[in-house]
């Protein structure tokens, strides 16, 4: 449940092109600006995994791309994330902790799914080749 007050937010994939448009070593000092700002946006489960009392996640900003939005939560608060499948729309909300060209780590990490989503359910439209655009266009 997104519990934080309404703030500006920031959209990953500008912030990764920003960061990208700078010489390389010049991309941590700007990274060290996007550090307490928010992001709020619906992206695709990548993985995750549980290490001591916390499941971090990983999430595609973009379909076929190795950039990635990264958070730790409680699986205790968010008990459906053991069922989420990869491929999955999730809404995620956080603070930036850290930025860089391939890496967006967020504090304070809030999910939901959209409305009408279930945690098994994959998202159609991320995945789709020739062959299943096809399939999928039958099964409508």
């Amino acid at each position: 449940m997104i519990k934080t007050p309404k703030t500006k937010t920031l959209e990953p994939a500008e912030i990764f092109a920003k960061l990208a448009s700078y010489p390389p070593l010049m991309q941590k000092e700007a990274g060290a600006k996007y550090i307490g700002k928010w992001i709020e946006r619906m992206l695709t489960f990548a993985g995750g995994w549980e290490w001591r009392d916390e499941t971090h996640l990983t999430f595609d900003v973009e379909p076929r791309s190795f950039k990635r939005v990264r958070g730790t939560v409680s699986i205790a608060e968010y008990p459906w994330l053991k069922t989420l499948t990869a491929g999955t729309e999730v809404l995620v909300r956080g603070q930036i902790l850290h930025a860089d060209t391939m890496t967006i780590e967020l504090d304070g990490l809030e999910l939901r799914l959209p409305k009408g989503k279930k945690s098994g359910v994959r998202c159609h439209s991320e995945f789709r080749t020739p062959n299943s655009e096809l399939r999928y266009q039958r099964e409508r």
